[in-house]
């Protein structure tokens, strides 16, 4: 994965700052401003970048799909399909008093959905949905 930006010194009123700006994995550029002082420490930044486990077509196809759900319960999960060596996806949507199942066609295994586990019920928010 590559993180794309820019690292410079930056001088205000004679103290050394260190500002740090890059785009963020959704795109929003970010910018660090670290303050070492006179002297000039060395800087040791740690970066922790989560990866997405949808990608953008998968994330625009279930979004197209959840859309008149919006404001209800989702769970979405990848399991195994019936048929062999397939994998698939379930849309479990929760109303109040019952609930609805949407099963998504199968597709071959490890082909999509890569970053989702099997059988791991994941929210919207999870999914950046």
């Amino acid at each position: 994965m590559k993180l794309s930006g820019n690292c410079y010194l930056k001088n205000q009123c004679g103290n050394l700052d260190y500002l740090i700006e890059f785009t963020n994995l959704n795109g929003e550029q970010v910018s660090l401003l670290k303050k070492i002082g006179r002297e000039g420490k060395k800087l040791k930044i740690n970066l922790e970048i989560e990866e997405s486990i949808l990608d953008d077509a998968e994330r625009r196809y279930l979004i197209d799909i959840i859309r008149p759900f919006e404001q209800e319960k989702i769970l979405i999960m990848k399991h195994r399909s019936s048929l062999c060596n397939y994998e698939q996806i379930t849309i479990d949507i929760r109303f109040v008093g019952f609930g609805q199942i949407i099963n998504l066609p199968p597709f071959p295994k490890n082909t999509m959905y890569k970053g989702m586990k099997l059988n791991e019920k994941y929210t919207l928010k999870e999914l950046g949905l």
